[in-house]
Formats: structure tokens, sequence, C-alpha cells
């Protein structure tokens, strides 16, 4: 009840003040739009991903709504010191607000910067406590672990031994993990391994293969990250383990989607991920343009009232709506 109170209070803000600016500005294509000349920048890295589709259409569809500018930007591989950059650039192309995936804490620099430098970022997906961020928009990672966990344990009838894929590094990636755990500790579930997945499916292909032969009577294997649940079910496939271990992925990449409606993987975790830089650009927007305070002056009062975390939750999609998920373009 508490989930569905907070999505619909944050379904009637984005549609306040979606029809606010539509009103008063107009699409961000017309001319003289009333916040036409505002620039709302997302920076993310590995965009080469198909996971960062939803990102990128996220952006776009909030500009639309609002009327505003808005860029996708960073590289394409997992280049830290590019993604920093980029959030140098965007300050210097006097951005009104900037979105950042929370990659790792190499960040905070950047950020810190910008927002010293009078821009408000806030940070998505992956999130960045100890920088000066206001806000966090995304999945709650520890809650999804939690979830996927008491998923498998019904699916395993509470006993059996189960490997984990993800890349540690990632705090949103460690926090799913921790949930995980958490569902298992009071089970019969036993995590017997948590592997790398690297950066891409061959890695995660490569971590699998090697699980699979190390535990040869392995239950399941989950992969916690958007690429590491293609690279299990290509291992379990080339082990001839198909239907022998249960696997599962997190997000909708079409390959994965096509492994779960042919059987191969059993579920994926899909966050609602385009949510994201749509609410935390409209945060932004509203840092800038609404008169909704908490003071007489919240500027001098030095607060921000706006929300600290919006969770955009997650669902687990199994074979009966895998092919309703596949993308139709990329």
């Amino acid at each position: 009840m508490k989930k569905l109170l907070m999505v619909g209070l944050a379904v009637l803000i984005v549609l306040s003040f979606a029809a606010c600016a539509k009103k008063e500005g107009g699409a961000a294509s017309q001319a003289g739009g009333r916040y036409a000349d505002q620039l709302y920048v997302e920076v993310s890295a590995l965009n080469s991903l198909e996971y960062f589709y939803d990102h990128k259409e996220g952006m776009r569809l909030v500009g639309e709504d609002l009327g505003v500018k808005t860029e996708y930007t960073g590289p394409a591989d997992y280049d830290m010191n590019a993604v920093a950059a980029a959030i140098d650039q965007a300050v210097a192309k006097k951005a009104a607000g900037i979105v950042v995936v929370g990659w790792e804490e190499s960040l905070n620099g950047a950020i810190n910067k910008a927002i010293e430098a009078g821009v408000p970022v806030i940070t998505v997906d992956a999130d960045l406590p100890t920088s000066n961020r206001p806000a966090f928009v995304g999945t709650s990672n520890y809650n999804a672990g939690l979830e996927l966990g008491k998923w498998m344990i019904k699916k395993l009838n509470n006993k059996g031994t189960v490997a984990m894929l993800g890349m540690p590094t990632l705090s949103n990636i460690r926090d799913r993990m921790d949930g995980v755990k958490a569902a298992f500790a009071a089970s019969g579930v036993k995590i017997v391994q948590i592997g790398d997945s690297k950066t891409d499916a061959v890695g995660s292909a490569a971590t699998a293969a090697a699980i699979l032969q190390k535990f040869p009577n392995l239950d399941a294997m989950m992969g916690i990250d958007s690429h590491s649940g293609l690279g299990i079910g290509n291992a379990i496939k080339e082990a001839g383990k198909v239907g022998k271990v249960l696997a599962t992925g997190f997000d909708r990449d079409n390959s994965l989607l096509e492994l779960i409606d042919e059987g191969v993987v059993t579920a994926t975790v899909v966050q609602r991920t385009a949510l994201m830089p749509y609410y935390a650009t409209l945060i932004l927007w509203q840092l800038h343009n609404s008169k909704v305070a908490l003071t007489e002056d919240d500027k001098t009062a030095k607060v921000l009232n706006i929300p600290g975390f919006v969770d955009t939750g997650v669902m687990i999609v199994e074979k009966e709506q895998a092919k309703a998920f596949m993308r139709t373009k990329k």
C-alpha cells in the first residue's frame, strides 16, 4: 500500500507539473516557449548497452513534456574520467541541472564542483550518497534484491544452492546482493559463490561457465546487473544445462527476454528505468520554476523542498510477459 501511494503521488506530481509546463511554455520545439532556454543534461557511461535506451527515452520525453532542452551524453565504455569531463562540460554549457548515473565515488569531485558552480545535480540508477547531491531517483536496490530473493526461495521450494553474478565495484549491485542475502538468511537456500560479471555479456558468460563447471549440481544462477543474465543464459545453453539450472537476469534487453521466451532463463527483474531521468529532471525543473516552498524564503533558509529519494520500483517478468517487454526499436 505504501509503495502504491508513493507511486500515485509521484504520478500526480508529474501530471500537474507537465500540465503547467505545457500550458505556460509549450513543447520544446515551439519557438518562444517559456522554458525553452533551459538545458538539462544526463551523463552516464557504458552507453553502448541496450539498457540505456530507456534512459535516453526518459530524457527525450521529459524534454517534450516540460518544454525544455535535454541532452544525453557520456562514454560508450566504462570510463569515469570521461564521465567527470562530461559533467564539467555540462556546467560549461550553463545547464540548468545535471542528471548523473552514480557509477562510483570517483565522480564525487565533479558532482560537488558542479553544485558549487550553482548547477544542481541529481543521481539516478546508482546513488552516490557521499557526494553533495540533494536527491537520488531510482530503484531501491536493496528492496529489489530482497524481492528477487523471496521469489527465488519460492521457485526452489526453500532449498538449494545458488550463485550470483554482478559488478561488485558498483554500490547499486552490492545493495541488490545484500537484499538477496537478507532474503536467504532464514531460508534453506545457500549462496555458494558470487562472481564478477565484468562489463558485458561475454565476460559474464565466461564467469558463469567457470561457476557451472565448479558446481555441477548448482540449482540456480542469478544475474544482478543488466548484462549478466544474458551471459548466464548463454553459458547454460553451452553447458547443456537448460532446464537443470534456474536462471534469472536483471533489466529488459531484448536478447535476455528472448532467452526467457525460449525457456533458457526463467525471469528477469525489470526496473522502471525511463522514469529515473524523467523524475530527476522534473525535480531539477522544480528547483528552478516551481513556487512550492517550505518556508517564506527557502533560499535564505537554505532548504530544498524536494524529495531526497524517489523509488521507481521493479517487477519480475517471466515467460508469459516476456514478449510484451521486448522493444521494437533500440
